[in-house]
């Protein structure tokens, strides 16, 4: 699920490349600049996107490396290289694109299995993290550092900032099921919060009906029921009468029917009177 998520939306990214002559250098500037080199060329795992470099850059070549399922694509002429930063503060277009072009070319997306998100960046040239932090940074994101396997990779776990940067980056579609796959998350929590609520109500209720039927039986046993003022033998026998019933229903089966707290001070009336038997 999570190769599948990842790789669609770069499929989905690759796909829809942009118009504008600068634009689009700025992107097969950035898939070659934070994509991995090799001797013969430009590897990437995925076809769409050696489709999108091939298409972005008129002469480009692409090969599949044998045995392996990836792709070397291989680049004539002048290589496009990277805007200086300055130009990517004032130009958000461009920077924007720079963002998606490091995503295609060394980021990947995950949901986690309790339900988290993991947006990463893993950095295969010196020199490239301060950059792409900075770009990050621009987008009043913060992007966080990790070690793996002599790599430097950068990361977003919020999931806030990761749809606010799938959003720079165009990638419309996977913020949509991103949005789709929280929303039935928080039901879910929301649901689960409910019934637990309900059933620790519905706990206190039988423990608090234990609780007042034992005192009760007590009282009659010791002097009877008929021993009781009016109210306190109506209390007494719609408890015994009603073992799982509420206070509220209780207190309206009265005759006249009386508030909660009334009813529930009778009961502690009968609690108290079991109480002095000890």
């Amino acid at each position: 699920m999570n190769r599948s998520l990842s790789g669609d939306t770069k499929d989905a990214l690759a796909n829809e490349l942009p118009t504008g002559d600068a634009v689009r250098a700025t992107l097969a500037a950035a898939l070659l600049a934070y994509g991995v080199q090799r001797p013969e060329g430009w590897l990437t795992r995925r076809l769409s996107i050696a489709r999108a470099l091939h298409r972005l850059w008129p002469g480009a070549t692409i090969h599949k490396t044998p045995g392996h399922a990836s792709f070397i694509v291989q680049c004539t002429g002048s290589i496009p290289t990277l805007a200086p930063i300055e130009q990517m503060k004032r130009s958000r277009t461009q920077r924007r694109m720079e963002l998606r072009g490091a995503f295609l070319a060394c980021g990947s997306l995950s949901v986690g299995k309790r339900g988290g998100y993991h947006l990463e960046f893993v950095m295969h040239a010196d020199g490239l993290a301060e950059r792409l932090s900075l770009l990050i940074h621009l987008e009043e994101l913060e992007v966080k550092r990790m070690m793996r396997r002599e790599h430097l990779l950068l990361y977003l776990k919020d999931s806030e900032h990761i749809i606010t940067l799938l959003s720079a980056m165009g990638a419309y579609i996977t913020v949509l099921q991103l949005e789709d796959v929280r929303a039935v998350k928080e039901t879910k929590n929301r649901i689960r919060r409910i019934v637990n609520t309900e059933a620790a109500n519905l706990d206190r209720t039988i423990d608090a009906a234990s609780s007042a039927r034992t005192a009760i039986e007590a009282v009659i046993d010791a002097h009877g029921l008929q021993t009781l003022s009016p109210a306190l033998r109506e209390a007494a026998t719609l408890r015994l009468a009603h073992p799982l019933a509420s206070i509220a229903e209780l207190a309206a089966y009265c005759s006249p029917p009386v508030s909660k707290s009334t009813f529930s001070g009778r009961l502690v009336a009968l609690r108290k009177r079991a109480a002095g038997l000890v």
